[in-house]
């Protein structure tokens, strides 16, 4: 047992609080090494992605991380993007191998955490970020270890919760979404009802949710447009989340869970509101610099009588 080979185990999560956007990397590094064995990362929208505790082996985050993609709630291009920055890191980098493995053997995380974080922050761009590092000595058997059957049972039961909420018919299309927020003048999620109209965005992490954005005509020059969506559940859950689900069009559904049921987003009606003061603005602009042009006809008049006045007096009156 005292020769078998020891391995850190780095387990980061990182949130975005302002998108909403998550991340997860997970890392073994053999003891002794300057190397990375294997890695598993993923960024995501959905709350799931960092509810890792420090307890959860490799096999848990890379069950989890494969849930998040097959499930269609990972953020495809986000997720490629951080998995290639992180591999060709390990491959290549040796300033940063040899950081790494030096924070790694004294136990520092505080340097270690900035290090890794770096890279997600590259992915998921500026923002206030809320991020966790664990980091423990496992053996390689302790890699594959799963947690009790009990706690995977309740995930794989969430998940599919998540996924096909019962209100919704089995041959409708169900695809993410994200909120549009109005920290200021928005909702509360925690205050949404059926029937509410609100605005959001699709997110094309998969290939139904690409089918439906098309389908819809969502997509101009290379943008995903936001649209409106009918709220037809919400599902307050036991940790408070607020799973919302909208309907776009006959048989086309959409999901997403906020953690937070406090976080104000944006209704369709406040939208419109706010689409026509823009135009009555236009309006109003384009009225107001017609009237700064209009007095150059009515100048020239002015003048014109004033020369006429000026030539009778002259030639008439003197």
């Amino acid at each position: 047992m005292a020769d078998e080979q020891l391995f850190y185990l780095i387990k980061l999560t990182v949130k975005e609080l302002v998108s909403k956007t998550f991340a997860l990397v997970c890392i073994v590094s053999p003891k002794g090494k300057t190397s990375v064995e294997r890695f598993e990362a993923v960024v995501s929208p959905s709350p799931d992605t960092t509810a890792i505790t420090s307890t959860d082996s490799y096999k848990d985050c890379a069950n989890r991380v494969q849930k998040l993609i097959l499930g269609g709630f990972s953020s495809q291009s986000s997720t490629n993007s951080l998995v290639n920055y992180l591999k060709t890191t390990f491959n290549n980098d040796e300033s940063f191998m040899i950081s790494f493995s030096h924070y790694l053997e004294t136990n520092d995380l505080e340097k270690l955490k900035p290090l890794l974080q770096q890279y997600v922050v590259k992915i998921l761009g500026r923002g206030d970020f809320e991020s966790n590092l664990f980091v423990s000595q496992v053996t390689k058997s302790d890699l594959d270890s799963i947690s009790s059957p009990q706690v995977q049972e309740k995930e794989v039961t969430l998940k599919e919760e998540t996924k096909k909420p019962s209100s919704i018919p089995l041959d409708a299309k169900l695809v993410p979404f994200h909120f549009i927020l109005s920290p200021v003048t928005g909702t509360s999620v925690g205050d949404l009802k059926k029937g509410d109209q609100i605005l959001l965005k699709i997110s094309p992490d998969n290939e139904e949710a690409e089918e439906v954005i098309e389908s819809l005509g969502l997509k101009e020059e290379n943008m995903i447009l936001p649209c409106t969506g009918t709220i037809t559940e919400t599902i307050h859950n036991k940790d408070k989340s607020v799973q919302v689900i909208v309907m776009l069009a006959d048989k086309i559904f959409a999901t997403y869970t906020e953690e937070e049921p406090e976080v104000r987003i944006r209704m369709a009606e406040s939208n419109i509101a706010q689409d026509v003061t823009i135009d009555e603005k236009r309006y109003i602009n384009e009225v107001a610099n017609s009237g700064e042009r209009s007095w150059v006809i009515p100048a020239v008049i002015i003048i014109g009588i004033i020369i006429l006045l000026w030539i009778f007096v002259v030639f008439f009156v003197i």
